[in-house]
């Protein structure tokens, strides 16, 4: 399985799903979210081939793919398969104007990426909300 890294700008807008989730259908689907994102993320992780071909403007981007986060069809992941690594760019919601920001964005990812582990988007003890955001 790929190493799974993830952009400080995936991880901002995984967070802001999260929230988002929280606020229009509660606490439960915002961690079931969660949840399937990571699942997701190691899926492709494993089988990197099966997301559909995207083209972007964003040389970073080059052998961009897309898959949907398991359960929440609505929310995209875009990410890039290398040899040794998988680099999650961006979580975008299908509603997005997805052609803009895949021809007009010359930077699809605004900072460097991180590794994911374990606890990246689990909760903390202290319930404040999602670690790694």
């Amino acid at each position: 399985m790929l190493r799974i890294i993830v952009t400080p700008t995936a991880e901002w807008e995984v967070t802001e799903a999260f929230e988002h989730l929280i606020e229009e259908a509660g606490l439960d689907v915002a961690d079931r979210f969660l949840a399937a994102f990571d699942e997701t993320a190691r899926f492709l992780a494993a089988m990197p081939g099966v997301g559909r071909v995207r083209e972007a403007k964003d040389p970073s981007a080059k052998g961009l793919r897309s898959w949907a986060v398991d359960g929440f069809p609505n929310y995209l992941v875009f990410y890039v398969p290398g040899a040794e690594s998988l680099v999650v760019m961006r979580l975008l919601h299908g509603a997005r104007d997805l052609r803009f920001i895949l021809d007009e964005d010359e930077d699809m990812v605004y900072r460097a990426p991180r590794e994911l582990t374990d606890e990246s988007f689990g909760y903390d003890d202290s319930d404040e909300g999602p670690k790694g955001g």
